[in-house]
C-alpha cells in the first residue's frame, strides 16, 4: 500500500513527464507489482501516436497513414491488448532501432532521474516493503529510489 505523499510524488513524476513529453498522455505505475523487485518499478506509458509523429516529424508507416482515423483507433484498441511496449510497430522500418529499445531507456533513464530527485518521502525507495527487506540488514544502506521501467504502452490517435 502507498501514502498518500507517494502518491502524489507519482503526480508530480506524470505532471512533469507529460509537460516534457507532449506525445506521453500518462504514466501509470503498476500498482500491484511496486514492490516486487527490490531495484525498480514498472510502469504503464499511454502514447499519443499522431503527436509523436509530428514531434519527431517521422511518418507513420504506410499501413497506418492512408487508414481511415476510425479504423486506426480500432486497429490500435486491438493492437493495446498484445501489451506492446515499444513504438516502432507504427513507423517505417527505418526508425525500428530508433524508436525501439534506445527510445524507452531515454526515457526510463529521465524517469528515473526526476522521481529520484523528488524528496525521500514522495517517492517508493529500495527495498522498500520488498519480501526480501528482513532477510538481510543489507536494506538499511539502500536510500536510493526505485528505478523506473517501461512494462508496456498504451496508444491513442
Amino acid at each position: 500500500m502507498i501514502t498518500n505523499k507517494q502518491e502524489q510524488g507519482f503526480k508530480i513524476l506524470n505532471s512533469i513527464v507529460v509537460s516534457e513529453f507532449p506525445f506521453i498522455k500518462k504514466v501509470e505505475p503498476i500498482m500491484d507489482d511496486l514492490y516486487k523487485w527490490a531495484f525498480s518499478f514498472d510502469v504503464i506509458l499511454h502514447i499519443d501516436i499522431l503527436v509523436l509523429s509530428k514531434i519527431l516529424d517521422i511518418e507513420l508507416s504506410e499501413r497506418f497513414s492512408n487508414m481511415d482515423k476510425e479504423k486506426l483507433k480500432m486497429l490500435i484498441s486491438d493492437w493495446n491488448s498484445w501489451n506492446l511496449s515499444y513504438v516502432y510497430h507504427f513507423f517505417k522500418k527505418d526508425y525500428d532501432e530508433e524508436l525501439g529499445n534506445k527510445f524507452n531507456k531515454k526515457l526510463e533513464t529521465f524517469m528515473s532521474r526526476l522521481y529520484s530527485q523528488l524528496p525521500k518521502d514522495l517517492r517508493i525507495n529500495e527495498y522498500e516493503n520488498h519480501p526480501d527487506r528482513n532477510k538481510s540488514e543489507l536494506h538499511k544502506t539502500f536510500n536510493s529510489s526505485k528505478t523506473i521501467e517501461i512494462n508496456k504502452m498504451v496508444f491513442y490517435v
